[in-house]
């Protein structure tokens, strides 16, 4: 790697991160913890603590095995941004148009007419209410989650997750998208599209978008036209057996571990594992969450976001598609936190959501003091359900992705992917107070 201080950081103060990281593994808070920091379109820092696999009964080795720069991890929501510059590349090329009604190219389930809204009401209960569509959905909706769609996270708080949970709306990695998205546009939205931001099942809807627009399947698009271009290897929905070697332990982070029981539950052969160590890929492939990556690869995607949509000489998207996806396109200029809509347990996010917009992909913060966390106005920024994160500071032309494989973690109580932020930025040492970056 560069020595940091050609990039303008200092390589003492990032080396703060070295103990920081060892200890999240030597306190038990994490299997693993893996972090990489660079700028100005190289990587400064890389270094890696802990195993991949621990050799216990539920670990996908039976040894344990250190981690390692290529290992491949789970990183479920970062396939996210992958799965909206897949859209906006048919964007580009003048096969649709943000306003466009879903419908047109998902059929006529999607129509307002044939779709309701969530009034009042539990399933429980019994006495759920219902109300009409009174908007049609569209491509910018999906793109923003700002649909009313919801993912079946808080059955016992939010109704429609509840109707999810009772309709069978779920993912399956042994079914078809289709088959999915035909259980979910039956059950109500938790609000009239384009009113209300929250987290869903929408970046999933634009994987068929993908798929029906294009009219080749989502995973070849996303192979033939990001991975194969950028040199993303190790990216896909599956991990072949020759590669298994390097594929992460994925654990469960249990909130109250009995007497002499660790805080980290191994659940890598648990069933919701399996398919990325399946026989064959898994017919469903999840543009909201099915990939794995490497350090390497996510990398790799980060610098052509941060370059513009060009990465050695390869061009996805032009830098003025790059800088529409990195706008806020809430209404109003809001932000995720002023849009969520009232639930008995909150909404959920990748982010705080204060001060933070969503672009088409990734969060967009708009005001860099109210979520009280360093940075800068119009850094990007989006996570993975096993607590893995990067964020791009355009501005500072700085990036950071850190990876481990920890589930049902409290960002309130390990707050890691803000801490970063205070290490990473701590480090620049090129330049005067209140002065643009001088390098381009």
């Amino acid at each position: 790697w560069r020595d940091p201080a050609s990039v303008g950081l200092s390589s003492e103060r990032l080396d703060r991160l070295d103990a920081y990281l060892q200890g999240l593994v030597d306190e038990g808070k994490r299997p693993n913890a893996m972090a990489m920091v660079g700028r100005f379109g190289q990587p400064v820092y890389c270094k890696s603590f802990g195993l991949q696999n621990d050799g216990s009964a539920g670990s996908l080795s039976v040894a344990p095995l250190p981690i390692r720069e290529d290992s491949i991890f789970r990183i479920y929501s970062m396939t996210k941004p992958i799965t909206s510059l897949a859209l906006m590349m048919l964007y580009e090329e003048g096969k649709f148009l943000l306003p466009d009604p879903i419908w047109l190219y998902l059929g006529e389930s999607w129509k307002k007419k044939k779709m309701s809204v969530w009034k009042s009401g539990f399933p429980k209960d019994g006495n759920v209410e219902t109300q009409s569509c009174e908007n049609t959905i569209t491509v910018l909706h999906v793109l923003t989650h700002t649909a009313g769609l919801s993912y079946g996270f808080d059955i016992t708080g939010n109704p429609v997750d509840a109707m999810y949970k009772a309709g069978g709306v779920e993912l399956n990695p042994n079914r078809t998208v289709e088959e999915f998205v035909e259980k979910l546009v039956k059950v109500p939205l938790l609000f009239q599209p384009g009113s209300a931001w929250h987290y869903g099942y929408n970046t999933d809807v634009c994987g068929m978008l993908v798929e029906a627009i294009s009219r080749m399947p989502f995973c070849k698009f996303l192979q033939q036209r990001i991975f194969e271009p950028l040199g993303m290897v190790d990216t896909a929905f599956w991990v072949p057996p020759e590669k298994r070697h390097r594929f992460c332990d994925n654990y469960w982070e249990l909130a109250k571990p009995l007497p002499g029981q660790s805080k980290l539950w191994n659940i890598s052969k648990k069933i919701e594992n399996r398919h990325f160590v399946g026989d064959e890929p898994p017919t469903g492939c999840s543009g909201g969450g099915g990939l794995v990556s490497t350090m390497h690869d996510y990398m790799r995607f980060c610098l052509m976001i941060l370059n513009g949509g060009e990465l050695d000489g390869a061009r996805l998207v032009s830098v003025k598609t790059i800088e529409f996806m990195a706008s806020n396109h809430l209404p109003h200029d809001k932000d995720m936190a002023g849009m969520m809509p009232p639930l008995p347990h909150g909404s959920y996010s990748e982010t705080s959501a204060a001060g933070e917009g969503f672009g088409l992909g990734f969060s967009v913060k708009v005001n860099n003091t109210a979520g009280h966390h360093i940075g800068s106005d119009g850094l990007l920024m989006w996570g993975g359900a096993a607590h893995t994160v990067f964020w791009l500071d355009p501005q500072e032309q700085l990036f950071c992705i850190w990876m481990t494989q920890t589930m049902g973690y409290d960002e309130r109580t390990l707050p890691v992917r803000n801490k970063l932020r205070n290490f990473v930025y701590a480090s620049i040492a090129d330049r005067k107070p209140f002065q643009p970056v001088a390098r381009l």
